[in-house]
């Protein structure tokens, strides 16, 4: 599993939709891989014991080669000798791809961009904890935020339901109270701002008004 943005080894703060798995890709018959007569044992240590072996391998790799690999050049081989090797050599130990044998060409290090420290720190300035707002008014909220990557999109919440966003960088949302389906009158209120950058690392930011 690789972070699309950082090109290294996704971890669990990569995003979801900046996961890409990468496939190392060979091409032999499946006696290559398993032994017909003990189908969930290991991976055979030699597969040419097995008399069939050669004239699958034959008919793949006549295929393979006269087939598929014309009409896809670019197709590139990790090589059986090298999964085999990977797969009793070391396996990576942490992030989404953690127990994966480390084959050839695949990065060793993890994903730096989407990390704690890069996240946006968000803050609500207005309203302040327990600030008096009207039903029938406008309010506006407004937040700051500072991270390592600009802002480029902002979500807002009230009592946990989503009202609107930004697809911008304005630190500012409006809205009317009284619009708001499910908001608590003459009580407590829970305004949340998430704030998104530009490699998607999130951060969010809570405060509480009351609605008269």
């Amino acid at each position: 599993m690789i972070d699309s943005i950082s090109g290294k080894l996704a971890t669990q703060y990569t995003p979801p939709s900046l996961v890409k798995e990468v496939v190392q890709d060979n091409v032999d018959s499946i006696l290559q891989w398993v032994d017909k007569s003990n189908p969930l044992g290991p991976i055979p240590t030699n597969p040419a014991n097995d008399s069939q072996y050669p004239y699958w391998e034959y008919g793949v790799r006549q295929w393979f080669d006269n087939v598929y690999l014309p009409a896809h050049p670019d197709f590139k081989e990790v090589g059986t000798s090298a999964i085999l090797s990977a797969l009793n050599g070391p396996l990576i130990t942490s992030g989404l791809a953690s127990g994966t044998p480390l084959l050839p060409g695949m990065p060793t290090q993890y994903d730096d961009v989407h990390v704690p420290a890069n996240f946006p720190q968000v803050t609500i300035t207005y309203p302040a904890s327990d600030t008096i707002v009207s039903a029938n008014q406008k309010v506006v909220i407004n937040f700051t935020e500072t991270g390592k990557f600009p802002i480029e999109k902002s979500d807002l919440y009230i009592n946990g339901q989503y009202i609107s966003e930004n697809d911008n960088s304005s630190t500012q949302f409006i809205f009317v109270p009284s619009d708001i389906q499910g908001i608590n009158m003459d009580a407590t209120n829970t305004v949340m701002v998430s704030a998104y950058d530009n490699v998607l690392n999130g951060g969010t930011a809570e405060e509480e008004f009351i609605v008269q």
